[in-house]
């Protein structure tokens, strides 16, 4: 066995222990206080309702009297209904498979950052800091599809980079499906391939015509679609409508809206979220919608829950045809909400606390790896995409959870040279 192998095992075995202490021992102790600055150890956002009607019988929806929903993409709720099909409805079982999804993002975020940066110590760096991190161990509290979703998106980070490397049909088509999974589970994705087929146009032009590059990109597209199809496919039966993610973006751009309007009363964030949904009730009483009242509202048509969701949309859009200037506010603000907004401000200060010097980190490594011209192009675009998505819709501070492991890369940069200049026979990043 190398040497580099052996010493690898230690740390890679201590990092599993300390994530699970912090998981199933750690966390625990401050149950209360982190459920109400971050709803820890909880089923959030209704996934687990559609998980456990699917699972009943009932189809795929939230309430059993409800009409079948399109409110959360499927990815990651059949995930959910088959650990509740094994385990029961376990949060202990979802906590524990969260954890494996980290293990797993973390190995594939070891492979990433050495294709990026050439550095097996850097990439080390970059997997502690990823499944150590304060956000990371949080999600993985919760039943929710942070973890997941993390997964998603590094795999097809690193089946894109592949994809560049080779320039071969096959491999765009497997970064396309692993889009069109990360897609399912959710969709502010959506943006990567347009904005990473602009940069291979601009950066491998020597290697590859347009009409290569075109091509290439054609064959990711294609296989995410046909990823979707099915989704898409039943969405259309049920409503009549091309609908290839989900009816979330009207009551996205609605609150997000209403917080920024509204925040200047010195209310905690929760507060305004709250109003909010009581505004949404009233909005769908006036319509005359017959509907299961509650903060993600749930109808007894699929077609009634399209026109209403899209209403809510069409409301935010009057609002910025009116003001210009008031969807520049909402992205401005959002941009920072997306890095640090919690559910209180005391939670927002501690998100402060912990985010900044992980930025700061990141953006310095960033540096570094242009000096170095190490190929960060695509990482940080695909970053800048991400956060695009949320700026005029809504954001908090747990959206970015999922760019951690990106963003590890980078900023395991600066650590690992200083490192090496206080003992320079570790590896070079080089």
């Amino acid at each position: 066995m190398q040497r580099k192998t052996r010493i690898l095992i230690p740390i890679i075995a201590g990092l599993i222990v300390i994530k699970g202490l912090l998981l199933f021992a750690v966390l625990p102790l401050f149950q209360h206080a982190l459920t109400e600055m971050y709803k820890a150890n909880v089923f959030p956002d209704g996934y687990d309702l559609i998980a456990q009607n699917l699972l009943e019988g009932h189809g795929y929806r939230m309430y059993a009297d409800t009409s079948e929903t399109l409110f959360r993409t499927p990815g990651f709720v059949i995930i959910l209904a088959g650990i509740f099909a094994i385990a029961g409805k376990s949060l202990a079982a979802v906590k524990a498979f969260n954890m494996f999804m980290s293990l797993l993002t973390g190995w594939l975020l070891f492979k990433f950052s050495s294709r990026v940066t050439g550095s097996r110590l850097a990439a080390l760096i970059a997997c502690a800091i990823f499944l150590l991190y304060p956000g990371t161990v949080i999600v993985e509290s919760r039943g929710g599809l942070e973890a997941t979703f993390t997964f998603s998106i590094v795999l097809f980070m690193l089946l894109f980079y592949r994809a560049l490397d080779t320039l071969r049909y096959r491999d765009f088509a497997l970064a396309g499906a692993a889009l069109g999974f990360s897609l399912l589970i959710k969709s502010t994705l959506a943006l990567a391939l347009p904005i990473l087929f602009l940069f291979s146009v601009v950066r491998q032009r020597e290697r590859a015509s347009l009409w290569r590059l075109t091509s290439l990109f054609a064959m990711s597209a294609l296989a995410a679609s046909l990823v979707l199809s099915p989704w898409v496919i039943r969405n259309y039966n049920l409503t009549g409508e091309f609908i290839p993610t989900n009816t979330l973006g009207g009551l996205a751009a609605f609150q997000g809206l209403y917080v920024v309007e509204h925040r200047s009363t010195g209310k905690q964030h929760w507060e305004l979220l709250n109003e909010a949904a009581e505004d949404q009730v009233r909005i769908a009483r006036d319509m005359g919608f017959r509907s299961h009242f509650d903060f993600f509202p749930q109808f007894y048509s699929a077609a009634d829950e399209v026109r209403y969701y899209r209403a809510l949309g069409d409301k935010a859009k009057a609002e910025y045809e009116k003001s210009p200037s008031l969807l520049l506010q909402v992205g401005t603000y959002n941009l920072w909400a997306f890095w640090f907004q919690g559910k209180t401000s005391r939670a927002t200060t501690m998100n402060m606390v912990l985010t900044i010097p992980f930025l700061i980190l990141s953006t310095i490594g960033a540096y570094v790896a242009m000096r170095r011209r190490f190929c960060v192009g695509p990482l940080l675009l695909v970053v800048t995409a991400f956060v695009a998505v949320h700026l005029p819709l809504i954001a908090v501070a747990r959206f970015y959870i999922p760019l951690v492991p990106l963003l590890a890369v980078p900023a395991a940069l600066p650590i690992a040279l200083a490192l090496l200049h206080w003992r320079p026979s570790i590896e070079s990043p080089d």
